[in-house]
């Protein structure tokens, strides 16, 4: 039997940039522990997490910008809430152009 795999930290923003640096950040620190997976959309983001699933992999953290334009963060994490009861901490990120 292999070894298990680390949980994922999945991040969700629809601006490449920003998604990447977001990634890069994540690993650096919690590269070790985490699986860091990055979607460009919320949709893109429920079939990700739909193949984690399948897999049998854990989920540790779910971070979504809050605009896109699909589906707002808030409605990423509401449909994960529908089809999930273990999700208790939600976490959704916004910049601003102050």
């Amino acid at each position: 039997m292999g070894a298990m795999a680390n949980p994922v930290i999945l991040t969700v923003d629809d601006d490449p940039v920003v998604s990447r640096a977001v990634a890069r950040d994540l690993r650096r620190r919690y590269g070790e522990r985490y699986r860091v997976v990055r979607a460009g959309s919320g949709p893109e983001a429920l079939d990700a997490l739909r193949e984690i699933k399948l897999r049998g992999e854990q989920v540790a953290l779910l971070l979504a910008d809050h605009r896109m334009p699909e589906m707002t963060g808030i409605e990423f994490l509401v449909a994960v809430w529908s089809r999930s009861t273990r999700w208790t901490s939600p976490c959704t990120r916004a910049r601003s152009s102050v």
